[in-house]
């Protein structure tokens, strides 16, 4: 898929000059799970922040909705166009499906093809595997979303 990159990092740091980042982070917590993520400018500035609770079918169906999340909320603040987006994640495997169509699972398939969209519609999209490292805010914004009934989004 056109405009879709990986590496990997070893802590977290403000984007690139030019780029914005998301912080995606997901926790499950007593059969309930949920996300946040927080979009930073290259100086570190906040503007747009997400929380969500999400039904859970396991790890990795889990990590494709806190992604389409993200890519909704990035759509929905009006950023395209802006700055090409860094997405950061904690799962290989996701980021693996999200650029390797043939190997998707057939179960997952349907939100794969609306994160397509959503990348294809914001054109440029770097998928970067964050192994643990998070952003305070964004882990905190995760950890709130189990016990939350409803969605919370923010831009600015």
């Amino acid at each position: 898929m056109g405009g879709v990159s990986n590496s990997v990092i070893a802590g977290w740091s403000p984007p690139e000059a030019g780029f914005v980042k998301f912080n995606v982070v997901g926790v499950v917590k007593d059969n309930k799970a949920g996300c946040g993520g927080a979009l930073w400018t290259e100086k570190g500035q906040i503007r747009a922040l997400f929380m969500d609770p999400v039904d859970i079918f396991g790890d990795d169906f889990a990590g494709l909705i806190f992604v389409k999340l993200a890519l909704k909320v990035f759509v929905e603040a009006n950023w395209i166009g802006k700055a090409p987006l860094i997405m950061e994640l904690d799962s290989k495997r996701v980021i693996y499906w999200i650029q390797n169509a043939v190997h998707r699972p057939w179960n997952w398939w349907s939100i794969l093809v609306i994160i397509n969209k959503l990348v294809k519609k914001i054109g440029q999209v770097h998928f970067v595997y964050a192994s643990n490292v998070k952003s305070a805010l964004a882990l905190g914004l995760a950890r709130d979303g189990p016990v939350r009934a409803n969605s919370f989004k923010a831009r600015w």
